[in-house]
């Protein structure tokens, strides 16, 4: 089997990461669901320009260093390799853009464990991603900058 490869993005703030609201479009991984900044790896780019490039996309943030959190095939998608990465959000998030999804803001593991976020703008509640690499990584990236004690 071939595998997609992805890169995601989790930037975080104090004990807190920056989510995403995905879009509810046909034909894209876990419409309508909370999940991370990222998307596709294309021909030629390394994993860690296309985790770049998707949060400029995606807010319009550029990280000064991005930091490998770790990599695994998504058991919940088929054929799904996800490459994920953390950097630090020294920005508000009122100088960020949301270019791609419906809504997006800082979240807590305990909100990720309790399997559904609010949505501020669209006043109610959404899924997160159905996948136990959500908490991994966001247990990894927690760590990585401090948020655990």
């Amino acid at each position: 089997m071939s595998y997609q490869r992805s890169a995601v993005v989790l930037p975080v703030a104090g004990r807190r990461v920056l989510m995403q609201l995905r879009d509810q479009k046909s034909g894209i991984l876990a419409p309508g669901c909370w999940g991370y900044f990222g998307g596709s790896i294309a021909e030629g780019e390394s994993p860690r320009a296309a985790a770049a490039r998707e949060l400029y996309e995606e807010i319009g943030y550029a990280p000064k260093k991005l930091h490998r959190l770790g990599q695994e095939r998504l058991r919940d998608f088929e054929g799904i390799w996800v490459i994920a990465y953390s950097c630090e959000l020294d920005v508000p998030l009122e100088s960020l853009r949301l270019a791609e999804g419906m809504d997006f803001g800082l979240k807590s593991l305990l909100e990720v464990r309790s399997g559904r976020i609010f949505s501020e703008r669209a006043k109610k509640y959404f899924p997160i991603v159905p996948a136990g690499f959500i908490e991994r990584m966001f247990r990894a990236a927690l760590e990585r900058h401090g948020g655990i004690r």
